[in-house]
């Protein structure tokens, strides 16, 4: 009879135990995937901002380098590039803010006009007002604006991934709490209802409560690890099914975490080389109009070429 007491108090106390543990798991089963996800948009959209600013420096080289030099090769490639880049901004994001997006297909809309009309003119053999639409103060403040925008919408995605890292230390902080008030609740119990089982139950759940907060508290410390920049965590994949299923899962998402912060920093330099990159052949035209080697200049002229060379100058710094 006393064996069948103990059975039957140690099954309820089972029953209770699990109930708490599958609510836990049950919480963190809808909270971690959506972060996993969340961070692949995030990644998706800075992959796509670095092809935009790419392409969008391919279409402006080639339209420059065609009216300078009149070679079909570049005129190819720059009918080869536009529609890609014109498929990169009309893709939806997903639950992004695409709102950056449709003012930049805008300018787009207005760039590519401009050097489709300096392509036309080259073709006809009309290189200087080519070059002067490539060269005009509409042109350059089209493109200004057109960096602009992507630079808001860098550092709109960069503050969203800064909220991320955020977001899992406060799911860290919920996991805690939720492991501490099932502990609290797991001790009444057992001092209320079933006093003579005390040993027996503090055994168990310090076996129980070892065997779920090791695991546990390995991923809160790479989680404080990850939110101070250090993505090389190993997390040990060990405990019940269900916490094996969880370390998983937050393996992935440091791997995302990873790519996202390779991406991040890339994508920073890559600006940076991109928006001084054009300005070394223009100051390199400039010098050689400059030097009249292709024929004097009017004053009109020098200002305006003057202009150009200490406008790309400034920007340099």
């Amino acid at each position: 009879m006393g064996f069948l007491i103990i059975t039957a108090i140690t099954g309820v106390i089972g029953i209770v135990s699990l109930y708490q543990f599958v609510t836990i798991i049950d919480s963190l089963k809808t909270t971690v995937p959506e972060s996993i996800e969340d961070f692949k948009t995030k990644a998706s959209i800075l992959e796509s901002d670095r092809l935009i600013i790419y392409y969008d420096e391919v279409l402006t080289q080639s339209a420059r380098n065609y009216a300078f030099t009149h070679d079909e090769m570049w005129k190819l490639r720059y009918f080869q590039t536009e529609p890609v880049l014109d498929k990169l901004i009309n893709e939806p994001y997903g639950n992004a803010n695409n709102s950056v997006f449709l003012e930049l297909n805008k300018i787009n809309i207005e760039l590519v006009n401009m050097e489709k009309e300096a392509i036309r003119l080259t073709d006809n053999g009309e290189y200087q007002q080519a070059i002067s639409i490539l060269e005009s103060d509409e042109y350059t403040i089209q493109k200004s604006l057109y960096t602009d925008s992507l630079k808001i919408h860098a550092e709109n995605n960069n503050l969203e991934y800064d909220d991320g890292i955020k977001s899992l230390e406060n799911t860290s902080l919920l996991l805690s709490s939720n492991i501490d008030r099932v502990t609290k609740e797991g001790t009444i119990v057992l001092e209320i209802i079933f006093p003579i089982l005390v040993s027996l139950s503090i055994f168990l759940g310090i076996f129980f409560s070892k065997r779920l907060a090791t695991p546990i508290n390995d991923l809160k410390k790479s989680v404080k690890q990850i939110a101070s920049g250090n993505f090389n965590v190993n997390i040990a994949v060990r405990g019940p099914d269900e916490i094996q299923e969880l370390i998983q899962d937050f393996k992935t998402m440091v791997v995302e975490l990873n790519k996202i912060d390779v991406m991040k920093r890339d994508f920073s330099a890559m600006i940076t080389h991109e928006l001084k990159t054009p300005l070394v052949p223009i100051i390199g035209y400039v010098d050689l109009l400059l030097s009249q080697h292709f024929g004097d200049l009017n004053q009109n002229q020098t200002e305006r070429l003057l202009r150009i060379k200490n406008n790309c100058l400034r920007m340099q710094k």
